[in-house]
């Protein structure tokens, strides 16, 4: 069985800048910038607001939902990785 729609937003922190074009996402933050590209993934990314991030997917079925909670847990994780943790690796 398919399900028709399923979605899910994820809250941007106030210190995050995130933009997103054609489903490759780019987080900004204090300590950096991450960039994640999602384009082999049959899922909608796209901004709500400046503060709300929703993710979306059509049409699937249980397996293919699992790729819309992966992609959100991603994201958050890239936000944590501007925020707290050095995003310099080369030292």
């Amino acid at each position: 069985m398919k399900t028709i729609q399923c979605l899910k937003d994820v809250k941007i922190p106030d210190d995050v800048t995130v933009t997103v074009k054609s489903r490759k996402v780019t987080v900004t933050g204090k300590r950096g910038t991450l960039f994640k590209d999602f384009s082999h993934l049959r899922l909608d990314i796209r901004m709500i607001n400046k503060k709300t991030l929703r993710v979306e997917k059509w049409f699937s079925s249980r397996k293919e939902l699992a790729a819309v909670n992966t992609v959100c847990s991603h994201i958050q994780n890239m936000f944590t990785g501007v925020l707290k943790v050095s995003v310099s690796f080369l030292s």
